[in-house]
C-alpha cells in the first residue's frame, strides 16, 4: 500500500507546456463546484435527540416532523415502513435519513407485529427523551432518533429536496459511523465547548454522507435544491453575499437569459422570486448572528445590506413573528434550558 506522502505527492496536479488559445469557452456553474461552494455555506443546528426501543412484536408509530429526521440503529434488525413508500430494512449502524413530513413505524421484522398497544415516553438526562413500545421487556431494536436541520445559507434546506429515505449501513472502521458515535457521545455526556463541537461534527457526517450516497454529484440534483446549471451561478451569488444589493436585470445576466425567462424558471423552482429568497437569505443570516453573537442589533442590520434599523426590524418580524431583540432574548432562553451551564 503506498504511504500517505506517495498518495499525497501523486494526487497533485501535473505540468505540462501547452499553448493556451486566448479566448476560453464561457462554461456555466459546474455542479461538482456548486455543491463545493455551498457546502461551505451550510449551517446546521443539533436538537435533542430520542432513544426509540421496540419489543416483542410491537410497531413503534412515529409521526411527521418538520425537519428531515435520522435514524441510528444501535441494537437488533427490523423493519421501518414509510407511509406510502417501500419498506427499508434495517441491522445494526444502519444510518437512515428520512424527508421532512414522513410518517413512519418501526417493528423488529416479525409478520405479526402490531401497534404497540403500550407506548411510553420518558424524560432523560441531558434532555433527552426515551420512546418504548412493547410489554416492557428489554427490547429487540434500539434507535437514536433526531430531527436534522442543515441548510445552505441558513435558508435552503440541504434535504428539501429528496424524494424518498436515504439507508446506509455503516461498518466497524467508518468514517461517518465513527463521526456520528462521536456526536452522540457529546450529547450523551455534554461537557464544555459541546455544542461547537456537535455542529462541526454533524456538518462532517453530512459530508461523508453525501460523499457515500453520491459518487456522481452531476446526477443528483438534489444536493442542489434542483438548481439547474444556470441558476447555480446566481443563487450561490445570492448565498454567499447577503449584503450585496442584487437587481433582477444583473442576476438574469450572468445566468445567460433573459429577465423573463429567468424570473418564471426561479420562480417554479423555489416558489419564490430572487429578490424575495435574497431578503430570506439576509433575514435568516441576521437570525444566526442575533443567536451565536452580541453584535448589536443595528450592525446586524447593517452586515446585511439594511441602512434602517426600523426596516430591518418590520422585515425581521414579517420573517419570523417577532422583533430582533425579542427573537435573540428567546433564543438565549432556549439555550440555557436545553444546554448544561457549562456549555453556555
Amino acid at each position: 500500500m503506498k504511504s500517505l506522502l506517495q498518495r499525497l505527492l501523486d494526487s497533485l496536479p501535473k505540468y505540462h507546456l501547452k499553448r493556451v488559445s486566448a479566448q476560453m469557452p464561457i462554461h456555466e456553474e459546474r455542479t461538482p463546484d456548486a455543491l463545493e461552494r455551498l457546502l461551505r455555506t451550510l449551517q446546521v443546528a443539533v436538537h435533542p435527540m430520542a432513544v426509540c426501543e421496540v419489543s416483542g412484536n410491537s410497531t413503534l408509530t412515529l409521526p411527521a416532523l418538520p425537519h428531515p429526521l435520522i435514524h441510528y440503529v444501535l441494537k437488533g434488525s427490523g423493519v421501518l415502513q414509510v407511509e406510502g413508500d417501500e419498506a427499508i430494512a434495517f441491522e445494526p449502524h444502519s444510518f437512515i435519513v428520512l424527508p421532512r413530513g414522513t410518517t413512519h413505524a418501526v417493528n423488529s421484522g416479525v409478520s405479526s407485529a402490531s401497534p404497540g398497544a403500550s407506548v411510553r415516553h420518558v424524560a432523560m438526562g441531558d434532555h433527552m427523551l426515551r420512546i418504548s413500545a412493547g410489554s416492557g421487556e428489554p427490547p429487540e431494536v434500539v434507535l437514536v432518533c433526531g430531527t436534522l436541520e442543515a441548510n445552505y445559507g441558513s435558508t435552503i434546506g440541504m434535504f428539501d429536496r429528496i424524494e424518498g429515505p436515504i439507508s446506509v449501513v455503516l461498518g466497524p472502521k467508518d468514517a461517518l459511523r465513527l463521526a456520528f458515535e462521536a456526536l452522540l457521545e457529546e450529547l450523551v455526556e455534554p461537557r464544555l465547548g459541546s455544542r461547537l463541537l456537535t455542529e462541526a461534527l454533524l456538518k462532517q457526517c453530512l459530508v461523508l454522507l453525501v460523499r457515500r450516497i453520491v459518487p456522481d454529484p452531476m446526477r443528483s440534483t438534489w444536493l442542489l435544491g434542483s438548481i439547474d446549471p444556470r441558476l447555480a451561478g446566481p443563487v450561490l451569488s445570492l448565498v454567499e453575499q447577503p449584503a450585496r444589493n442584487f437587481t433582477l436585470e444583473g442576476l438574469a445576466q450572468s445566468s445567460g437569459m433573459s429577465r423573463s425567462v429567468f424570473a418564471a424558471r426561479f420562480q417554479s423552482t423555489f416558489g419564490t422570486s430572487p429578490i424575495g429568497l435574497h431578503k430570506r437569505i439576509r433575514l435568516h443570516h441576521a437570525a444566526d448572528l442575533l443567536k451565536r453573537t452580541d453584535t448589536p442589533i443595528a450592525m446586524v442590520a447593517q452586515s446585511i445590506g439594511y441602512e434602517s434599523r426600523t426596516y430591518f426590524s418590520r422585515a425581521f418580524r414579517a420573517e419570523f413573528g417577532v422583533d430582533p431583540r425579542s427573537f435573540r432574548a428567546r433564543r438565549r432562553e432556549e439555550h440555557r434550558r436545553i444546554r448544561p451551564a457549562q456549555d453556555d
